[in-house]
């Protein structure tokens, strides 16, 4: 039998865990009596975890869900976050399992990453480097609720939330409110926000960061550009949110929205009292998403950055964007144009699909959510619960090409790997604009 590709056993694992994953949730043990989930739900809830995303059919997961349900819902967000592939690896390395180059290949198709070399050091580091900042996040956390719940209760919501956090997935278990009755608490809201921004700038950076420390201008290149655009986004969404929301948010709520809206999904603010203005700069941010090799979603800041300067330079007259006295390939342009093209045609799509289910949901709801699935937010003005079943299954396929990527899903129609073709054709200028 011919060998799957590293892509098709990518796509596929995502695909068994999220069966998995459905089965279990559907389990009598997974849901209080008087709240069985059906089997659409647990589909969508199991896709949403796999993809940490975050979005729930169900308003309150916390009143839902029994011990064993969350605890289901807590191991398909680690594992969505790591990716099974990088899970799989280091556990057959603990158990002193040869990796041949085949599943090094696959390892570096999961990771991103360019060459194989040191894939399993790096798997190793980002393993540790995980667990350690999401140990970090569940100490400070286990702290605070212990002065608002019981001792285990306090236990069970700090390791839910850590781990939800740093994978940018919007789960929580504190009700149909989200974080909102926290919005001041100046602890939480920063222990949160750090959570979601080391998830969100991906495990190189991270590993990078440890390694350099702060000698800044060590970074290579992935590290800077990632950093610098996250921290623009961060700034600029911050001031934005606060501009068109006016006093209805303090600049605490301003800042974590702006944050979480990078794929987190956690919400200290009504989402449902969001001004027009304000819908469009969450979508935005939502839209950008993370960094690659991260924890989030969204077309990713490094294609966003590629496009921005290849605007600039062709405004300037020039022909060649520069980074750091180097020229950014023109395949790397052409490829972030191709995936941000993709993006906008998988949303526009499936907000039309949603707007013939639910002809009577006002187009800015739609827009959200659709984009909110595609990023992997998990971000809703009250939409998720009361879709009806069809709309629930649109936004299935769109969390997964959102967490995947539409350039790996459409990978999966291309039979050969990319290479320059040593044929030369006459070229022809189109009348563009």
């Amino acid at each position: 039998m011919r060998k799957l590709s590293p892509i098709i056993t990518i796509v596929l694992s995502f695909m068994i865990v999220i069966v998995i994953g459905t089965l279990l949730l559907k389990l009598p043990i997974s849901s209080v009596e008087e709240h069985r989930l059906s089997w659409v739900d647990s589909l969508f809830i199991s896709t949403s975890a796999i993809c940490v995303t975050g979005l729930s059919p169900v308003a309150d997961l916390g009143a839902t869900l029994t011990l064993f349900g969350k605890i289901v819902l807590v191991l398909l967000i680690q594992i969505g976050g790591l990716g099974f592939i990088t899970i799989a690896v280091y556990v057959l390395v603990l158990a002193g399992v040869k990796i041949g180059i085949e599943d090094r290949q696959l390892v570096k198709e999961a990771l991103n990453q360019e060459s194989v070399r040191g894939l399993m050091k790096l798997v190793k580091r980002i393993i540790v480097i995980v667990f350690a900042v999401e140990f970090s996040g569940f100490v400070i956390l286990f702290f605070y609720f212990l002065t608002h719940f019981e001792f285990w209760d306090a236990l069970g919501n700090a390791a839910f939330h850590a781990i939800s956090a740093f994978n940018n997935c919007g789960f929580d278990l504190i009700g149909d409110s989200s974080f909102l009755v926290y919005k001041d608490s100046v602890v939480l809201n920063i222990t949160i926000m750090l959570l979601v921004m080391s998830g969100g700038i991906g495990f190189i950076v991270i590993d990078d960061i440890i390694k350099k420390g702060f000698r800044f201008r060590k970074y290579n290149t992935h590290t800077v550009l990632v950093l610098k655009t996250s921290l623009v986004l961060w700034i600029s969404g911050m001031l934005l949110l606060k501009i068109t929301e006016g006093d209805n948010i303090t600049w605490l709520q301003a800042a974590f929205q702006s944050v979480s809206a990078r794929t987190a999904g956690f919400a200290t603010m009504d989402m449902t009292k969001l001004s027009n203005g304000g819908v469009l700069v969450i979508i935005v941010l939502m839209f950008f998403g993370a960094a690659p090799c991260s924890t989030g979603g969204g077309v990713k800041v490094t294609a966003v950055y590629a496009i921005f300067k290849a605007i600039v330079s062709y405004a300037k007259g020039g022909t060649r964007p520069m980074v750091r006295g180097r020229m950014i390939s023109p395949r790397t342009v052409y490829k972030s144009f191709v995936l941000v093209a993709l993006a906008v045609g998988v949303i526009v799509f499936s907000v039309f699909l949603m707007s013939l289910i639910e002809p009577e949901v006002t187009m800015d709801r739609l827009m959200l959510e659709v984009a909110s699935a595609f990023g992997t937010v998990g971000f809703s003005m009250g939409l998720t619960p009361n879709l009806h079943p069809l709309g629930k299954l649109v936004l299935v396929p769109v969390m997964f090409v959102g967490r995947l990527g539409p350039l790996t899903m459409i990978a999966l129609l291309n039979r050969r790997k990319y290479s320059a073709s040593k044929i030369g054709y006459v070229e022809e200028n189109l009348i563009i604009g």
